[in-house]
């Protein structure tokens, strides 16, 4: 048995800023962006075809912020100090597994952050996961699937959207067969 191993990394980071400071006021405002991707590969090579496969997990994440810190100096030892930061953030992990036969099975898990509809952060939804999944086969020219989407049927509905006009209802679980062929 022989394992070769294939893994990727990468990662950016962003921060804009635009500050002041005059006289006791100072305010800083800026904007953040991040965007984490992980593969990791994993190929197995045996005389034994049960033993034999490839593994692939991938975790990626991006996150989005706004913010802004304001300072108003009172005397030299007494300064009023208020801020405000939006973030929003969504995570993905997922593994799958392909044996070379051409059987396939995948799984993700997608989360997604605490999100406000509106200014005055009265209408939200609520941080939320799902769970994709699917099992076939592949060969040269077509697939062959079952699979499934949210498949713990999350409720995620967004109640106040637009100022509290709208209500955004959650996809419910799905599962299906897919059969794709290619030319």
């Amino acid at each position: 048995m022989h394992t070769d191993k294939d893994s990727q990394y990468g990662n950016l980071s962003q921060e804009l800023r635009l500050d002041y400071d005059n006289d006791g006021f100072k305010w800083i405002a800026g904007i953040y962006g991040d965007r984490d991707q992980k593969d990791i590969n994993t190929e197995t090579f045996s005389d034994f075809p049960s033993m034999a496969g490839v593994k692939d997990r991938e975790i990626d994440g991006t996150s989005y912020a706004v913010f802004t810190n304001l300072t108003f100096s009172l005397s030299q030892r007494f300064s009023l100090v208020g801020g405000l930061r939006y973030e929003t953030e969504e995570q993905t992990f997922g593994a799958q597994y392909r044996f070379r036969n051409g059987l396939y099975a995948r799984a993700d898990l997608i989360g997604y952050g605490e999100m406000y509809f509106d200014k005055a952060n009265e209408y939200k939804r609520d941080a939320y996961q799902i769970v994709k999944a699917k099992i076939g086969y592949e060969a040269a020219h077509f697939d062959l699937y079952l699979y499934g989407k949210n498949i713990f049927d999350e409720q995620y509905d967004s109640f106040g959207y637009w100022s509290g006009y709208y209500t955004i209802y959650s996809d419910p679980g799905e599962v299906g067969v897919l059969v794709t062929y290619r030319f």
